[in-house]
């Protein structure tokens, strides 16, 4: 009888292994072809020099130079706007620098006024630039401010100033913009008339094969029939 002892230990059972994870199988897609904005002109003779000159000059498609076709108002032409803001902004600038004239003169033309009669004359001689520079301000501004007082009172310059910045910064604001659209405009006038007659001739060519492909449909329907 075997004792306790020199029984022979159980061998323990192997644990399964847990399972290698397998990698997961995507399926791998093709990347997706890019569309040809000017596809539809790649055709042309010498297409590839002008849409390099186009998009040099910032028309990125056929359609941004479509926009260019026909003489219809483009939404980045701010042709008008602008004209309109120097009108306003021209005058009150001249003014500014009106009573920056008469301010400049003031001394000496109040030292004329507050001479006798007896050495105005010869005062006036020596300082006649400066005199007539307060005269020529001074009639402008009365000419020139009424539009522009603030509750029945004249405007300080500072006030001017003020109106002048307002109306730049909305100049400025619209330059960039419109100055794109003169590039994009002079460079889509070198190439608008024969892309324009090149689009026309195909699409009328496409027209004419739909009708013969039509009259040949019809010839074998009428055979069929016969």
């Amino acid at each position: 009888m075997l004792n306790a002892s020199s029984a022979k230990p159980t061998e323990p059972k192997p644990e399964p292994s847990a399972p290698i994870p397998q990698p997961t199988l995507t399926e791998s897609k093709a990347p997706e072809k890019e569309e040809d904005p000017w596809a539809e002109i790649r055709g042309m003779r010498d297409s590839d020099k002008m849409i390099a000159d186009l998009e040099a000059g910032g028309i990125t498609s056929l359609d941004d130079l479509r926009g260019f076709f026909w003489n219809f108002k483009h939404p980045d032409d701010h042709t008008d706007e602008l004209a309109k803001l120097r009108a306003k902004i021209e005058p009150i600038d001249k003014l500014i620098a009106m009573m920056e004239q008469h301010s400049r003169n003031y001394a000496i033309y109040k030292e004329y006024q507050e001479r006798s009669a007896f050495t105005q004359k010869s005062f006036r001689k020596k300082n006649a630039a400066a005199i007539d520079a307060f005269e020529e301000a001074d009639k402008y501004i009365a000419e020139h401010i009424k539009p522009y007082y603030i509750k029945g009172k004249m405007p300080k310059q500072n006030d001017l100033q003020a109106k002048s910045t307002k109306l730049k910064e909305k100049y400025n604001a619209l330059l960039p913009e419109h100055n794109a659209f003169v590039t994009k405009r002079d460079t889509a006038h070198k190439y608008t008339r024969q892309v324009r007659n090149y689009l026309q001739n195909k699409e009328q060519q496409e027209r004419n094969r739909q009708y013969q492909e039509k009259k040949r449909s019809q010839q074998r329907k009428k055979d069929y029939l016969e």
